[in-house]
């Protein structure tokens, strides 16, 4: 779970396993010693998720992935696509929806849309987030600005990869599949080289 601490606004990230589901419960913060509420986990599930498009099967057990996009028949290819690399989908319907659902989980792949993040909060979120935490997401920026793949761009955005809107409403859905699985590879590829090194030298 992440969790931000309301007293001195540092971003943390509790084991899922060490967190009472049924119950509130507190801890203290590592940074200001001051206590942090936990409130029970609600079993309703939130509005605005949407977990697959009209005709696709619901997946459950598999790992989630954010996909934060307006409605649109291109939002419905990218999460057909999602869970045709093994993730279930939720798709919120507003930022702050958005924001409540990265608040608490973390979300190996996580997919945003200019036309959904039009003021660049989310991209200023992910910005500012503790790096242990952003370096397990692959985060995907969609725009009509881009080349699809582009790595310098992607760079400069502070994403994993960017794609080009056209590219998502018009090519074939192997292409979009193809371009998620390179994404998710090449990340998983980056982190595999820096975690590995950072076990060597006795920081991990």
């Amino acid at each position: 779970m992440n969790i931000t601490c309301p007293h001195c606004k540092t971003k943390l990230n509790l084991p899922d396993d060490k967190i009472p589901k049924h119950r509130d419960s507190s801890f203290k913060c590592p940074k200001c010693k001051e206590p942090v509420q936990v409130k029970a986990a609600r079993s309703k599930a939130s509005p605005g998720a949407v977990s697959a498009p009209p005709g696709q099967p619901r997946r459950s057990g598999r790992v989630p992935a954010l996909v934060c996009m307006p409605r649109s028949p291109a939002r419905n290819r990218m999460i057909a696509a999602v869970q045709n690399a093994g993730f279930s989908s939720e798709a919120p319907e507003t930022e702050r929806q958005a924001f409540d659902r990265l608040e608490y989980r973390i979300f190996p792949l996580v997919i945003v849309d200019d036309g959904f993040d039009k003021d660049m909060k989310m991209a200023a979120y992910m910005n500012e987030m503790d790096m242990s935490m952003r370096r397990r997401i692959c985060l995907i920026r969609i725009s009509s600005d881009v080349s699809t793949g582009d790595p310098m761009t992607a760079l400069h955005l502070s994403v994993n990869n960017v794609m080009n809107r056209k590219n998502l409403e018009q090519d074939s859905d192997d292409a979009v599949s193809d371009f998620l699985a390179s994404a998710l590879e090449d990340h998983e590829n980056f982190y595999t080289i820096f975690n590995d090194s950072m076990k060597a030298t006795g920081k991990a």
